[in-house]
């Protein structure tokens, strides 16, 4: 059913990696203010992602469902973009691989499967300037920043 894979779809943007990490704004150093705001576009452009995916939802007669971040998170907290930007560029990765799948599954879909296909131009676009983002940032720490 279609409305399965565009709520598995909407749930693995919503609970992301990036979603987590933009509301929690991680530490960058003040030589690294411009980086902080390159993250924040990206995320209000997942944000947008998000939203244009529910209304969609909504508007075929379909639920959002209700989300929660991955309990995981919570040990990611207060620390530094530079020891998280890894992680965000492969969370993203597995959020690409994971809408290609649902979008593969709604062949008998076109709607909703170029829906998906919107998406994934999007969440690329979004790994690309993630990397962009880790090669600006200040050397890599070893270990999380003090709070």
């Amino acid at each position: 059913m279609s409305q399965d894979h565009l709520n598995q779809a909407f749930v693995t943007l919503n609970c992301s990696l990036l979603q987590y990490v933009g509301e929690n704004s991680p530490w960058t150093s003040s030589t690294d203010e411009a980086v902080a705001e390159q993250l924040d576009a990206v995320v209000k452009l997942q944000r947008a992602q998000i939203q244009r995916l529910a209304d969609f939802i909504v508007n075929r007669h379909g639920f959002v469902p209700r989300t929660n971040y991955p309990a995981e998170y919570t040990d990611l907290q207060y620390l530094s973009l530079s020891y998280l930007i890894g992680r965000l560029i492969g969370d993203q990765q597995t959020v690409l691989k994971e809408i290609e799948q649902e979008r593969k599954s709604l062949s008998n879909d076109p709607g909703a499967s170029d829906m998906l296909a919107q998406l994934e131009v999007g969440v690329s676009k979004m790994i690309q300037t993630l990397k962009e983002i880790e090669s600006r940032l200040s050397p890599k720490e070893e270990t999380p920043a003090a709070g």
